[in-house]
């Protein structure tokens, strides 16, 4: 038997040790959510309902790693439905009388038991919906994803329809063409919820749109729109509705793609919202995290301005709100000395202000980001950080994803790896870096054309993120590469996961006029460890991908993963030596 053989066996042994463990633990979630819903929600209905979410949360994220395809659907829709629940009792007041949840519902989270069979995913032509009279559901493009993006298409003019929907689908999209509204309930029940559709739609249905249940339900991603008209009165308008965007015809692709995909990305981010409260005083760090915690943020407090650069590294806030003084420190010199650094050039700092600050005061301030008046109630305050440090949040994922993949960018990826690498050397901690791209990517670009090369890179994407742990960070590195940071991670294990993403893509075939072709992935990998610093780690891996030789250190390789010989159909696997 060879190594490859062997390895292959450990990695299914591994797999399937991982997929027992997953079901045992949804298994006792179970129990405990039903604990946590199954009572009058009373004083402590918010608490309970919050801690549902994140179970429903981990358990749809684990489903889909271990191949629960169903289940995920299942959990995402629970948990839209709860999240809909506290979001309109964080607004109105938790009514401390109200019954529990309800039957229905805990039938449902019951339920949950009967769907532990993993399955295997569905290609995309098996999973196509023609809701079109002219559509051909060949015409849908077999990309490997896991679970593919799909936008649904809202356009009553046949021509203006399938030239976008062709568009589209060259980049890799799953689209659902609907001359009107009467089609997506359908859509809605046969695609489940686990991966979000965006709406992209003619500007003549806006309003339909937002009044349709289906899409109140949050079944949907809000709309971006297009249209052959412009004004202010209609962007307004369309405003109003919720739209996530606008686009007049003729339609620049280019610039609609990077749109879905941020917003995609900005679905896919289920982390909450951070913020880190500088108070002079414990007592009033007390108060701030309560009134802030209430509306589902992670808060961190600190009264000691002079642990505020490790809190930062540590915490990675979205937003600091910091009082006029703190202790014997001003704000606005303390944002300023925060801003010395350049990773936190763009953190926006809130100043806590009193209502009696003379003019002088209020004019020295040229380093904060924004005010709040105190006193302020807590339920304002926690409302005006919030939307804060979502619109924080919303600019930040702009400024780091890469437009076509939706993944972290270049920059954004380096400064994740230089966090981890900090961390891995602080605590001492396994944490492993991978540098991946596509075998012979350019012979795909010159044979095929370079949007279905599009269409491969997206494919790749869309399986790094969805086969890769929640914790694991991911980016575009250049043209065809891509880095990935898995902390918490030994090199054995990351192997284990990487190739079963070049397993995947291997499997599946792209169409071209030319005829069809696979493609397969290369990786190298290191410890980050016992690198001297990020960079070098980076490059070494770099190298190693380059060369094809294993990296400058004991502790990384190279290898094929996944892949295909040219000229046969047999998968392969390089003997080269793991971690």
């Amino acid at each position: 038997m060879s190594a490859s053989d062997v390895q292959g066996q450990l990695d299914t042994f591994q797999l399937d040790t991982l997929r027992d463990q997953f079901a045992n633990r949804v298994t006792s979630e179970l129990d405990e959510l039903v604990q946590l819903l199954g009572r009058p929600m009373a004083s402590d209905g918010g608490q309970r309902a919050r801690s549902a979410l994140q179970i429903l949360q981990s358990m749809g994220s684990g489903a889909r790693t271990f191949g629960y395809f169903t289940l995920g659907c299942k959990v995402r829709s629970l948990e839209l439905a709860l999240q809909a629940v506290v979001d309109a009792n964080d607004a109105n007041g938790w009514d401390t009388s109200s019954a529990a949840l309800g039957d229905t519902f805990l039938e449902h989270i019951q339920g949950l038991a009967d769907l532990l069979e993993p399955e295997l995913p569905a290609r995309v032509a098996d999973i196509a919906v023609s809701t079109h009279p002219s559509d051909d559901v060949n015409e849908q493009p077999s990309v490997p994803m896991i679970e593919p993006s799909r936008v649904v298409l809202l356009e009553p003019d046949d021509d203006a329809a399938r030239l976008l929907a062709d568009h589209l689908q060259q980049r890799g999209y799953l689209v659902h063409r609907l001359a009107d509204t009467a089609g997506l309930d359908d859509i809605a029940a046969q695609v489940g919820s686990s991966v979000p559709a965006t709406l992209v739609a003619d500007a003549s249905f806006g309003h339909r749109l937002a009044e349709l249940p289906v899409v109140q339900s949050g079944a949907f991603l809000p709309a971006i729109y297009l249209s052959s008209m412009d004004s202010f009165e209609l962007r307004y308008l369309l405003a109003q509705t919720g739209a996530a965007g606008f686009f007049p015809r003729p339609v620049d692709i280019p610039l609609l793609v990077g749109r879905i995909e941020r917003q995609m990305a900005g679905a896919r981010e289920t982390r909450r919202g951070r913020v880190l409260v500088m108070a002079g005083d414990a007592e009033a760090g007390v108060r701030y995290r309560r009134a802030l915690q209430s509306a589902d943020l992670e808060v961190a407090t600190l009264s000691n301005p002079r642990d505020c650069l490790p809190r930062l590294a540590e915490f990675r806030p979205d937003i600091v709100l910091t009082e006029s003084r703190v202790g014997a420190y001003s704000s606005t010199v303390l944002a300023r000395m925060i801003r010395l650094q350049p990773e936190w050039l763009e953190l926006p700092v809130i100043h806590l202000t009193p209502e009696d600050a003379d003019e002088p005061a209020l004019a020295s301030i040229t380093d904060l980001d924004d005010l709040i008046v105190t006193p302020i109630a807590d339920r304002q305050l926690a409302t005006g950080v919030r939307a804060r440090c979502k619109r924080a949040r919303q600019l930040s994922l702009a400024k780091s994803r890469d437009g076509l993949t939706g993944l972290l960018n270049a920059r954004a990826i380096r400064r994740e790896l230089a966090n981890e690498y900090a961390r891995a050397r602080r605590n001492g901690h396994d944490a492993v870096l991978a540098m991946i791209d596509l075998d012979e990517f350019q012979a795909v670009n010159d044979i095929h054309g370079h949007v279905l090369g599009d269409t491969v890179m997206r494919a790749l994407a869309e399986l790094l993120a969805r086969r890769l742990r929640s914790t694991d960070i991911v980016g575009r590195y250049d043209s065809d590469a891509f880095v990935a940071v898995l902390p918490d991670c030994s090199g054995p294990d990351a192997w284990g996961l990487l190739d079963a993403v070049g397993q995947q893509l291997s499997e599946h075939e792209f169409e071209s006029d030319t005829g069809t072709f696979r493609v397969s992935l290369r990786v190298s990998m290191a410890q980050l460890g016992t690198f001297p610093s990020a960079e070098a780690a980076l490059a070494a891996a770099d190298k190693a991908l380059d060369s094809h030789q294993g990296v400058d250190s004991p502790q990384g390789g190279n290898r094929s993963v996944g892949g295909q010989n040219a000229g046969n159909d047999e998968l392969f696997f390089s003997e080269a030596q793991l971690f």
